[in-house]
Parts: C-alpha cells; sequence; structure tokens
C-alpha cells in the first residue's frame, strides 16, 4: 500500500469521492448548528452531566466487551 495514496475511502481516486464530500457538506453543517444550539440552550450543571454519563458508558462498554 502507498501511503500518500491512502483516502478514507479506500483507494479510490479523489474524483470518485467529491460526490460524497458534496453530500456529507450539508449533514455536517446541520450537525454544527444543531450542536451549537443544544449546546447552548444547557446550563453547564446539566452540560457536565450529561458528558460525564457519556463517558461513563462509553468506559462501561469498553470493560464489558474485553
Amino acid at each position: 500500500m502507498n501511503p500518500f495514496r491512502f483516502t478514507p475511502f479506500g483507494n479510490r481516486s479523489s474524483e470518485d469521492n467529491l460526490p460524497l464530500l458534496f453530500c456529507a457538506l450539508p449533514v455536517a453543517g446541520a450537525g454544527l448548528w444543531l450542536g451549537g444550539r443544544i449546546h447552548s440552550t444547557l446550563s453547564r450543571l446539566t452540560y457536565v452531566r450529561v458528558i460525564s454519563l457519556v463517558l461513563f458508558a462509553s468506559g462501561l462498554t469498553l470493560l464489558i466487551k474485553d
């Protein structure tokens, strides 16, 4: 494998990836907008609790998995 030709979508050329990129841009923008809205409406305490719960749940799944 040539590391200089590696792309996130396999060994396809970058011209093949352009339609995927253009489809992903609006989704990424919507995710940024939605995340900003959620982050701005939560209180600091609620935000810390949600992040702590997500970290705890992901750590627990890692412990259970292996």
